[in-house]
């Protein structure tokens, strides 16, 4: 009977950093100035949809409903975009907030987003699908970036920050 022993030299323990949620690029953060008025009834996608986009280089005010939307859209807090839920309880859904918000602000930027397939609701008529940019759930954080990227790239002029006029 032949019996063999082996040496197994312990390895040296290494340490591995957990990755963390960084900007896309760096650039990213010193170049955004815009902000970005984020409305969503359920708390935890609207706390997510924000830190994305904080994370992105955006600053952002926060709505949990409509109702709640349009007070700071007849405010005086500026803004450059309305990001919304279409589908939310209450008398009225994303897609009739975003006309409302353009009748007080005509030069504001409006992104939606919805997760239902059919994204027609018995509130909105199909021809209002039409007027505005549409980001489907589930996005990715890099699909965020580059539909918000398209929707604020050129800022030129400060039109639609401008709250309301006063009448």
């Amino acid at each position: 009977m032949t019996t063999a022993q082996a040496s197994i030299a312990p390895m040296a323990a290494r340490r591995i950093a957990a990755p963390a949620l960084v900007p896309a690029n760096d650039r990213a953060r010193e170049r955004r100035r815009e902000t970005i008025l984020v409305v969503d009834d359920d708390d935890l996608v609207r706390k997510s949809v924000i830190a994305q986009m904080r994370s992105l280089g955006y600053s952002t005010l926060e709505a949990s409903s409509p109702a709640e939307a349009l007070k700071i859209v007849v405010g005086a807090e500026p803004f450059d975009l309305l990001f919304s839920d279409i589908v939310m309880p209450g008398p009225i859904d994303g897609m009739e907030l975003a006309q409302q918000a353009r009748e007080h602000r005509p030069d504001l930027k409006v992104m939606l987003t919805s997760g239902y397939p059919d994204l027609k609701t018995a509130r909105s008529s199909e021809e209002s699908y039409v007027q505005w940019r549409i980001l489907k759930k589930p996005y990715r954080r890099s699909e965020l970036q580059q539909a918000l990227a398209e929707m604020l790239g050129a800022q030129d002029d400060e039109r639609s920050r401008r709250a309301p006029a006063c009448a």
